[in-house]
């Protein structure tokens, strides 16, 4: 057309110029309900963003947590370790160590002493390598490399239930409460305390990565790692 406009001796008419938005309006999405925040643009890249988030989610491989589990003694309680009644929708019921995830950027050390002293008010001391467990059980979904240190707690100090919300316990301890202001409810429930080593509850009360460094045959009171002689990390549970 304009080659023929050219040969006739015309110029091509002008055309009005259109704004950018009006040009790549066409594109996106026909509501628009603010100039801010929730506009035809931001509305469709949210929508793109939410379409390869979720396929991120069904293309991402699942991997394991890494967990670190402290086992705590004391000398004013020979032969024990501390243990706990774990809450929540996994393992409701079953015993366990203290212990949490492993920090970006922390030692196992000083994540075995922050996890002891968050939960249980224990400062401990010689925190030291004491083994590691690779949990599974396919029907809940769960699998976890744990790495079990060990440590005393310091003299004279006793624990505290600082979590309640994961272990039961009682929660006026560590809120600052008088016994007299809570119910009976809160004070007859269990809290962490020091079980004997050679008197554990049975392997099915456990949680997982307890279950699995009892079934290593590991002794806490010794410093051998004779535990780990063979061990292959196929820890598949029911």
């Amino acid at each position: 057309m304009i080659i023929d406009w050219l040969r006739a001796g015309k110029a091509p008419e002008a055309r009005p110029r259109l704004s950018t938005r009006r040009r790549y309006a066409h594109a996106q999405p026909a509501n628009n309900h603010s100039r801010h925040g929730c506009g035809r643009g931001n509305v469709w890249r949210y929508r793109r963003a939410e379409l390869a988030a979720a396929m991120g989610e069904a293309t991402r491989p699942q991997r394991p947590g890494i967990g670190v589990g402290v086992v705590v003694t004391s000398p004013a309680h020979p032969n024990c370790v501390l243990l706990g009644k774990r809450k929540g929708p996994i393992g409701a019921g079953t015993y366990q160590l203290p212990g949490g995830h492993l920090e970006f950027g922390e030692s196992l050390a000083e994540c075995a002493a922050r996890e002891a002293l968050e939960e249980t008010a224990l400062r401990l001391h010689n925190v030291r390598f004491a083994s590691a467990v690779n949990s599974v059980c396919a029907a809940e979904r769960y699998h976890y490399v744990t790495v079990l240190m060990k440590g005393e707690a310091e003299p004279g100090e006793e624990p505290r239930n600082c979590e309640p919300d994961k272990n039961e316990g009682e929660e006026w301890e560590c809120a600052g409460l008088q016994r007299g202001s809570l119910s009976n409810h809160w004070l007859n429930i269990e809290r962490w305390e020091w079980v004997k080593w050679d008197e554990f509850p049975p392997v099915e009360q456990l949680f997982w990565a307890l279950r699995c460094l009892r079934e290593q045959g590991y002794n806490p009171f010794t410093e051998d790692l004779d535990h780990l002689k063979g061990y292959t990390g196929s820890h598949q549970l029911e």
